[in-house]
């Protein structure tokens, strides 16, 4: 699993390493780094959701530097973006966690269905299991 603190811009994230720090991406971004222990309350807020049917070769920063161009740079404090470590490339899903829940369900009406460039797959957006930036870093 791959290790990794934010505190930069987008621009800043290098492609694919195992572990790295950073001085500021899409808003301080950190990424988990345990196992995946909690579950999503059926009447906790939604802030965290997860993006299927991403292209394997977008690396972080190239996923960014999207959500960027989206409007949600800004909203963002977690982002894992799964790779392969046999084949170096991402394993198709993303995990977000945004900073308040209607900014997510922007994120989830926007991201739904979404045709990334060069991709003939739609994604499909849905709730994340683990909710908020500190049960997912945890």
């Amino acid at each position: 699993t791959s290790s990794w603190t934010h505190e930069a811009p987008c621009a800043s994230l290098p492609s694919r390493t195992s572990s790295w720090t950073h001085e500021a991406p899409c808003a301080s971004l950190p990424s988990r780094t345990s196992s995946w222990t909690h579950e999503a309350s059926e009447t906790s807020p939604v802030t965290t959701i997860m993006i299927h049917n991403i292209p394997h070769r977008l690396d972080t920063s190239g996923l960014c530097r999207l959500l960027g161009q989206l409007g949600f740079a800004q909203e963002i404090d977690f982002l894992n973006l799964p790779e392969s470590e046999r084949a170096g490339v991402n394993i198709g899903v993303a995990f977000i966690n945004f900073t308040t829940p209607e900014v997510a369900q922007r994120a989830r009406t926007v991201l739904n269905k979404y045709q990334f460039p060069g991709s003939k797959r739609k994604s499909r957006v849905t709730v994340g299991r683990i909710q908020g930036k500190e049960a997912n870093v945890a």
